[in-house]
């Protein structure tokens, strides 16, 4: 009589069949969802450093910009120019004249670059800042009292950051 091994010492070929049907089919969603997380992850990191570098040239623009000397506020297309006087600490008037220039060089496109001129002095603003991620920048003065500067920009996500400056004491 033949003997009967208690344990089988192999799988078959359906067995094994099987099992890498079942792995197949858990680790395909699983995989495609670890993607998509991936890629949201990479988007959110993205869009915060948008956030970080249009709030960063709002905050600039905004804090120079109210300071203005009359008259001297002048917009054209991706640029705003404009001088104040400069105080020290005491609050007190030092006599020397900024002149700021805000442009964005190649708007709407992957090698738009905001730049910052000050008293002839150029620079990337702000540092850091990579082409392509500030894509529009639009300023106009109003026509009359009270005068205010709309300021917008916007973003390779198209985020769009808008503000309206009011500048104090200004007059044509």
């Amino acid at each position: 009589m033949a003997r009967i091994s208690a344990f089988r010492r192999a799988f078959t070929v359906l067995e094994v069949s099987v099992v890498i049907g079942i792995i197949a089919i858990i680790a395909i969603p699983v995989s495609a969802l670890i993607i998509n997380y991936s890629r949201a992850y990479i988007n959110e990191g993205n869009i915060i450093k948008e956030q970080y570098y249009l709030n960063a040239t709002m905050q600039d623009i905004e804090q120079r910009l109210r300071r203005a000397n009359d008259g001297s506020v002048s917009t054209g297309s991706n640029t705003l120019s404009f001088s104040y006087s400069d105080s020290n600490k005491d609050g007190g008037n030092t006599g020397n004249t900024i002149s700021i220039t805000y442009n964005l060089v190649n708007a709407g496109t992957s090698s738009a670059l905001m730049q910052r001129t000050i008293n002839g002095v150029t620079e990337v603003f702000p540092t850091g800042l990579e082409p392509g991620i500030i894509r529009g920048f639009t300023a106009s003065l109003s026509g009359s009292a009270p005068y205010y500067v709309t300021i917008s920009l916007d973003s390779l996500s198209n985020i769009v950051l808008e503000k309206q400056i009011y500048l104090v004491n200004y007059s044509r």
